[in-house]
């Protein structure tokens, strides 16, 4: 029994571990969309290229704890990294929440 609690206890701890790697890395990669897909935002490099609607934006972005910053033709977007890796714009935005997209 105690054996079984041990490989249990150093499992939760390599998994909670894996993710704090994940959620503190300092690049995104890919795309991200709202819902709607009326925002598409793609990280690739230092890059991000932003569409809202019709308007696109090219910008560049950094990683700051669990903020997205993103600076693009002047505007400056600030968003919010979630434990399950979506992304989360400001509350009285209506950017919403952004998944990850498959490609």
């Amino acid at each position: 029994m105690k054996a079984r609690f041990h490989k249990v206890l150093i499992a939760t701890m390599i998994v909670s571990l894996s993710f704090s790697i994940i959620a503190c890395s300092s690049t995104l990669t890919g795309k991200y969309a709202n819902s709607t897909g009326m925002v598409v935002i793609e990280f690739s490099s230092d890059k991000a290229s932003v569409t809202m609607g019709n308007m696109s934006a090219e910008g560049s972005y950094k990683v700051e704890s669990d903020k997205v910053i993103i600076d693009a033709e002047g505007q400056q977007i600030v968003l919010t990294r979630n434990s399950d890796g979506s992304l989360s714009g400001p509350k009285d935005s209506w950017i919403g929440r952004l998944t990850k997209q498959r490609t």
